[in-house]
């Protein structure tokens, strides 16, 4: 692992930032005043209700769709663009800070069995990450390789099977988000209900 990341140093970047926003993330509740913080455990305690009465996967599904599939294919396009690496790395590490935040606020608010659902709740949103993190790896690289190509003088020859490849990611990414969503919408609220 460690001779990767020595070898990868656009992985092993985008993975120091990503440990660092979420860190970040993590102590971000402990500087809000009370007034936010009562907003927020106030928004908290209607969340278990929502997942109590089943109402969260009808009001969530459409939603949860639209911004996944939208934030995955915004990524994907910026990757294409020569200017495109700084807004992708924007984009990606807003989302780990979001939801490293929120991280903090439940486990800080919710005890005892309760706090049970937490992974189970985020389980979805850990595994979009994971996959938006690939998405970026793979979008930064293309960027790079098309950087290359235009002022570098890189072959053309390459250009076809890299970008053949990125299209793939791209369908994956899509697939595994739709699959994703799924769960999401409609598995984790059943499993939710056992412990709230």
């Amino acid at each position: 692992m460690i001779s990767f990341l020595k070898k990868n140093k656009i992985f092993s970047i985008l993975l120091f930032l990503t440990l660092i926003t979420s860190i970040i993330g993590l102590f971000i509740p402990a500087l809000l005043k009370d007034d936010d913080k009562k907003i927020v455990i106030e928004n908290i305690e209607f969340l278990e209700k929502q997942i109590q009465t089943g109402s969260l996967s009808m009001e969530r599904g459409s939603e949860v769709i639209v911004e996944n599939i939208f934030t995955t294919g915004l990524i994907w396009a910026l990757g294409i663009s020569i200017i495109g690496i700084p807004i992708i790395i924007f984009l990606y590490l807003s989302k780990v800070l979001l939801l490293s935040t929120e991280l903090s606020f439940l486990l800080t608010t919710i005890k005892g069995f309760h706090s049970l659902w937490i992974p189970i709740y985020y389980f979805p949103m850990f595994l979009q990450m994971f996959l938006l993190f690939l998405l970026v790896y793979y979008a930064v690289n293309y960027s790079l390789f098309f950087i290359k190509v235009l002022f570098l003088k890189q072959e053309c020859s390459t250009i076809r099977p890299v970008t053949i490849k990125y299209l793939k990611i791209l369908g994956f990414s899509i697939v595994i988000t739709l699959l994703n969503v799924g769960i999401e919408i409609y598995l984790i609220p059943k499993i939710l209900k056992i412990f709230i």
